[in-house]
């Protein structure tokens, strides 16, 4: 059919297929965090790759500094049931025995995790990229908490609206930066064992940060 038809045909074509690109085109911006999300990791994990990959020993801090991004959206007592779940899922093909191990290390490493201002391993240009994905994840999230129109759907002040509502399909913004926790951490090569690792010691490191206040 394309073959077969005329250049006015095609040209009409092209031109409401362009018209309907452009009208959707606000709407994938503003309404689906999740593939905004997904593609703003995807260009910080090519940086990484173009530089590389992570540095040798540094994947743990590299899971370590992206949940601590994520969970620092969150209102503070979501926090640790956010990291939990992270947790329980990264761990659910363990056999019971490596599950218990693994629970040992992260507590033990708890103390040990590196502060927020060491920011995500590397240097140079990647450091630069991290920045700019950092940037770019807290202005989907300040986004999708305004919701359509520009309308604050909460008033929370500590992490936002981690609940519900928010773009069309209703999804809580836990949800989604559970989802995205996962796929980032696929990635960038860092093995479940190693996220859940993460998970559980920023957890832990939590809970002792709050018997010490």
């Amino acid at each position: 059919m394309w073959v077969r038809s005329t250049p006015r045909v095609l040209a009409d074509v092209g031109r409401r297929l362009g018209s309907a690109g452009e009208a959707a085109a606000p709407a994938l911006r503003g309404g689906q965090p999740a593939v905004e999300l997904a593609t703003a990791h995807s260009d910080f994990a090519l940086d990484a790759l173009r530089d590389g990959g992570l540095p040798p020993g540094g994947r743990l801090p590299a899971a370590v500094a992206h949940l601590r991004l994520l969970t620092g959206l969150l209102p503070t007592a979501e926090r640790p049931a956010f990291l939990f779940a992270c947790w329980l899922r990264d761990t659910g093909q363990l056999t019971p025995a490596r599950r218990v191990d693994l629970g040992v290390r992260a507590d033990r490493r708890a103390a040990l995790l590196p502060g927020p201002e060491a920011g995500f391993p590397g240097d140079g240009r990647l450091g630069d990229s991290w920045e700019h994905y950092v940037k770019t994840v807290r202005g989907i999230v300040a986004d999708r908490r305004r919701g359509p129109g520009g309308n604050a759907l909460d008033g929370n002040g500590d992490g936002g609206n981690a609940g519900g509502g928010g773009d069309g399909g209703g999804v809580s913004l836990n949800y989604l930066l559970f989802e995205h926790a996962r796929l980032a951490a696929n990635r960038l090569g860092i093995p479940r064992a190693t996220a859940a690792l993460a998970a559980r010691a920023l957890r832990a490191a939590g809970r002792a940060g709050e018997r010490a206040a």
